[in-house]
């Protein structure tokens, strides 16, 4: 297995990035690509048994590993600590800036915390949300309520918080990803070669929350429904594979439709994409993806606010209702299984999703599949 060195594109006067949540993308794509670009990583986290691995460690390094054709790439990456979110106090003064990589439902409490704890004098240039949710910038700013420099990012990668046994043997924190790429808002943190306007990073947005998101929840949710613990497994079963095609077919044409979004790109997006949810070597797991399917339902997130677009447009909407039909149906959900007992199937989908039962697109959903097993 090969080594990569991340060397430094650029010797700045060393800058310091704390990245709030230590997870597959906060250690396995964004740490790696900051340390490339010459900056310090701080980690805070607030998982105890993570941190330990972290702090038990000799030294301040761990191994990251990035997934090609024909194997895997394991990259050495340095890190100056991984606090608690009760200890980042210590280190906020010097740290310039700050990457939100945590749940939408945890990033209220995560910003709170970091706020509390920021001194007056501070180094601080910037904030950054690289969450799957735009609004997060504003739940960024209301909790920074005197700090401008607020922006989202988009991380066009998949980076798995599973990794085979044989990385886990190397390094307990190995996980896998891809050579993605980074696309974010403002002037800061970026290769001078990256001149993109935020206006092209809400392109990319838009494109991730549809061509990327929606599709990825499909196949964990089918794939659970079918067994599969694996999205790559998912997606080169051929029914799912099938469904996942049409709906990104679907998808492009109503992204061109309704954001005037340039139809080569989306072609290229969409290959790229279906590419990407079949490298067997990224072991993301269907448990990763389909977590929260409350929120995913929600009438204005990916799977919904598509749903109703494709009727909007008179696009088919038998493969997406399948796909609801499946979330509802995910096992892996408290909430979910604590509603099924007091509503009725028909309820459950209005109560969730905000589809009534009433509608075409009602009567699929609940034809599709049997929401309660």
């Amino acid at each position: 297995m090969n080594k990569l060195d991340l060397g430094t594109d650029r010797s700045p006067e060393t800058e310091h990035v704390l990245i709030v949540g230590a997870g597959a993308i906060g250690r396995g794509f964004l740490a790696p690509l900051l340390v490339k670009r010459g900056f310090k990583i701080h980690f805070a986290d607030q998982a105890t048994a993570l941190i330990q691995k972290f702090q038990q460690r000799p030294e301040n390094t761990y191994e990251s590993a990035i997934a090609l054709i024909d194997g895997y790439v394991l990259q050495q990456v340095p890190y100056e600590r991984c606090y608690a979110m009760e200890e980042v106090e210590e280190i906020l003064p010097k740290i310039n800036y700050i990457i939100f990589c945590v749940g939408i439902r945890e990033l209220e409490s995560a910003a709170s915390v970091i706020w509390s704890k920021l001194h007056k004098k501070n180094s601080l240039k910037a904030i950054y949300s690289v969450e799957n949710d735009y609004n997060s910038v504003k739940i960024l700013k209301d909790a920074f309520s005197k700090f401008d420099s607020i922006f989202f990012g988009v991380p066009d990668v998949i980076t798995s918080s599973a990794a085979p046994a044989e990385l886990q043997q190397i390094d307990p924190l190995c996980v896998v990803s891809e050579i993605g790429e980074l696309f974010l808002e403002g002037p800061y943190l970026k290769t001078a070669e990256e001149t993109f306007s935020d206006t092209y990073v809400r392109t990319h947005w838009i494109c991730k929350k549809y061509l990327h998101n929606t599709p990825h929840a499909a196949i964990a949710y089918l794939g659970a429904e079918k067994g599969h613990e694996y999205i790559h497994q998912a997606c080169n079963d051929p029914d799912i594979e099938g469904v996942v095609t049409r709906l990104m077919d679907s998808i492009s044409y109503l992204l061109h439709g309704e954001y005037a979004l340039d139809q080569e790109f989306l072609s290229a997006y969409r290959v790229k994409e279906l590419k990407r949810f079949k490298n067997s070597r990224l072991y993301d797991p269907i448990s990763r993806v389909g977590r929260n399917p409350e929120i995913k339902l929600q009438a204005g997130e990916r799977i919904v606010h598509l749903a109703n677009l494709q009727t909007l447009y008179k696009q088919p909407t038998q493969d997406i209702s399948r796909v609801i039909a499946a979330a509802l149906n995910y096992a892996d959900c408290d909430l979910f299984n604590a509603k099924k007992q007091d509503l009725s199937r028909a309820e459950l989908l209005e109560d969730v999703c905000g589809i009534s039962s009433d509608t075409l697109l009602g009567q699929q959903i609940l034809e599709s599949a049997i929401i309660y097993s």
